[in-house]
């Protein structure tokens, strides 16, 4: 994941992309662990954002996956930052305005001041501004 990270940092997306699928592909094969967890949702969180993730509708239908079940896995730690940017993440992707309430929701729910996140800031401001979303 590293390489992967140091790839995407010097713009050489097709080969962060690359790193980071097999990153998700080795971590498939491991046992459930906190630690396994973590780098799953760091991977996804790594992967997603990158120009040209989406090499087809299969790589989308799978990053889709992947957010579901990070999700799941932030969700089963307890780690509401977490699991509010993968969320977020999903909404923008999805470009669905439902999901960004319900992550907007979610934010309210477990007492995260949204307004105060960066870079999902942007997101939210964007889509609440455009009034896809509630004024919250």
């Amino acid at each position: 994941m590293l390489a992967a990270e140091r790839a995407r940092r010097v713009y050489a997306r097709p080969e962060a992309i690359a790193l980071y699928w097999q990153a998700l592909d080795l971590l498939d094969r491991l046992p459930r662990t906190e630690e396994r967890g973590r780098l799953h949702i760091n991977a996804v969180l790594g992967l997603v954002p990158t120009p040209g993730w989406e090499r087809s509708e299969t790589s989308r239908m799978e990053g889709f996956r992947q957010i579901d079940r990070a999700i799941g896995t932030a969700a089963q730690m307890g780690d509401a930052f977490l699991l509010l940017r993968l969320e977020v993440r999903k909404a923008r992707l999805a470009r669905k305005p439902e999901l960004l309430e319900q992550a907007l929701a979610s934010a309210e729910g477990l007492g995260i001041p949204w307004r105060l996140l960066s870079p999902t800031h942007s997101t939210l401001t964007c889509l609440a501004s455009s009034g896809s979303t509630n004024e919250r």
